[in-house]
């Protein structure tokens, strides 16, 4: 994507984002930027030049709340989504999106089977965690065994790939056409959600973002009371340690990635339209 339309898409991502503070404030629904939006905002004052989203997370309970009641108080024109509300969700997270709109990867391109949710932010939530290294350790495994289901039912094919290659990854969807990605991600879920009743609790996991398990593992006094920071001309929540919190993610965060990284953050998405 040239750096004119990445503009334009920040705009319409600031937008949705004002929304969904507007809606946590009204509602006392606690947030977090997170990942590269924390980031942007520590080092940027705003979107990392060549980012291309908003990542924000929820303490458990105030994502619940968010999507089965404050979802509802949002502008006709965002929606949410997760896997409750859409049989072929297949995200182990929620979003916010612009309706008729559209933001595609290449990978959304060669597998059309696949819905398009449009421009969007990714809203995460944040599950209580063990002290315990042994437990954390299966917490982990068996979060990532839902993941590689996830994987095989999807079986995303590319242009790229050769016939042989087409031919295997079809089939071995066709083997997976009788589990939903409902049933998927709420046996994910349960996973995510296993010590929701952990008392007390020192440490929170943001499980279903990119991230290993090892690195969103966090005392949640990093996260603590959401703090307003600057984010380009608006003030948004962060950590209320965000460079504790950024440096257990990144270490050395104030190190900028190479010219090829930024290139290929900026190439993510291959296609984007909306309304105005």
């Amino acid at each position: 994507m040239n750096d004119d339309i990445i503009m334009s898409l920040h705009k319409k991502q600031i937008e949705i984002m004002d929304a969904i503070h507007k809606v946590c404030l009204d509602n006392n629904i606690k947030y977090y930027l997170i990942a590269g939006s924390c980031l942007g905002a520590i080092r940027h004052k705003g979107f990392i030049p060549w980012d291309v989203d908003i990542d924000i997370a929820m303490p458990r309970e105030d994502y619940d709340r968010f999507f089965n009641d404050g979802c509802k108080q949002l502008p006709s024109k965002y929606v949410a989504h997760t896997y409750k509300t859409d049989k072929v969700f297949a995200k182990p997270h929620g979003l916010v999106c612009i309706k008729d709109s559209v933001l595609l990867t290449k990978a959304d391109i060669d597998n059309s089977q696949m819905p398009d949710f449009g421009i969007f932010i990714d809203v995460f939530p944040l599950d209580r965690c063990p002290d315990d290294k042994s437990l954390q350790e299966k917490h982990k495994r068996d979060y990532l065994f839902f993941n590689k289901v996830r994987y095989f039912k999807m079986s995303r094919t590319y242009r790229e790939n050769g016939f042989i290659v087409k031919i295997i990854k079809h089939f071995i969807r066709f083997l997976f056409l009788p589990l939903s990605y409902k049933r998927i991600n709420g046996w994910q879920e349960k996973v995510m959600m296993r010590y929701k009743d952990l008392n007390p609790c020192h440490l929170w996991c943001s499980m279903a973002s990119k991230y290993p398990y090892e690195k969103q593992l966090m005392d949640k006094a990093i996260y603590g009371e959401p703090t307003l920071g600057q984010f380009e001309d608006r003030n948004y929540y962060l950590p209320e340690k965000p460079k504790e919190y950024l440096t257990k993610l990144y270490k050395d965060y104030m190190k900028l990635p190479s010219e090829e990284e930024q290139k290929m953050m900026k190439n993510y998405f291959v296609k984007a339209s909306w309304k105005d």
